[in-house]
């Protein structure tokens, strides 16, 4: 325990002189950049950086195999994660407080960007839609969770089952008919690789799941029984971001989406009052109080 915890002291000297340096190093480039350091500059410099921490045992620097890189990357987005927790309480509280739920939720934005909270014991849950995606922010115990959701195809009202020029279906049994009918393989194939790809294949007979409905998270209470929170890894197509407390690193599937998603969480985390805020920090100041006793 003991060389583990020197261990840990040198990589926190080491990380806290070579931040400042390269802190240092930045700062310089942008004043002598002349107003393209974001876009021609600091790209570039980063990429300079990865190539440096390559790790390439075969000496053939054209692949990719900068395990640093994804690393890095990872660090990043769990100080963003480690950060909106706390914020993440408080808007859940305000949701709890002024009983915004499913039948009620809250507006915060343009684009129809609404929030409401879903009951679930010993867990946190917030639920987000907008006019692109839909998602679900759930915290449990130490572990941070947020997953894309998928609409239950089969679970709406004047619903129409079109297929592209291949038929269309106003009701479920008219659906299981024209699937009988010469161009149901045509049909079958453009329902798996066409545009109701973005719809959930929650439905009975297929075992592995991969975009998971509300209707089922919720009936699992958003536990390990769902296939969304089953591995806490990118298995799902509905994977965003997964972060755990012990480890203090949390992994992604696509950057890019997770910052679509995580701009949509901090807009509706700015429009609870700052009490909210102010009494969450204050609890986990009490819970580190009470640690050290």
């Amino acid at each position: 325990m003991e060389e583990f915890i020197k261990k840990m002291e040198n990589e926190a000297l080491i990380k806290s002189k070579y931040k400042e340096k390269l802190k240092s190093l930045l700062d310089d480039a942008k004043k002598e950049s002349k107003g393209d350091y974001r876009i021609g500059v600091l790209p570039n410099l980063i990429a300079d950086m990865f190539e440096f921490a390559e790790h390439n045992e075969r000496g053939d620097q054209d692949t990719f195999e900068n395990q640093a890189m994804y690393w890095g990357l990872q660090y990043y987005v769990t100080r963003k994660v480690e950060k909106v927790i706390p914020r993440f309480m408080a808007l859940y509280n305000y949701c709890v407080d002024k009983d915004y739920n499913l039948d009620n939720s809250f507006h915060f934005g343009s684009g129809d960007r609404y929030v409401s909270f879903i009951p679930c014991k010993d867990k946190q849950v917030l639920y987000f839609t907008n006019q692109n995606i839909k998602f679900v922010c759930v915290m449990d115990g130490g572990r941070f969770h947020i997953r894309q959701v998928y609409d239950d195809l089969f679970a709406r009202e004047n619903a129409d089952y079109g297929f592209y020029t291949l038929g269309s279906y106003g009701t479920i049994d008219c659906l299981r008919e024209g699937l009988k009918k010469d161009n149901g393989l045509e049909i079958a194939i453009s329902n798996l690789l066409g545009k109701y790809s973005r719809w959930s294949d929650c439905v009975k007979g297929n075992e592995y799941p991969s975009r998971i409905d509300l209707k089922n998270m919720i009936e699992c209470d958003f536990g390990t029984k769902s296939r969304a929170f089953t591995y806490g890894d990118g298995r799902d197509e509905g994977y965003v971001i997964s972060f755990s407390s012990i480890g203090g690193k949390c992994d992604l599937s696509d950057y890019n989406n997770s910052q679509y998603i995580f701009n949509d969480l901090l807009g509706a985390c700015e429009k609870v009052p700052q009490r909210y805020l102010t009494a969450i920090e204050r609890d986990v100041k009490l819970d580190n109080l009470l640690d050290l006793i």
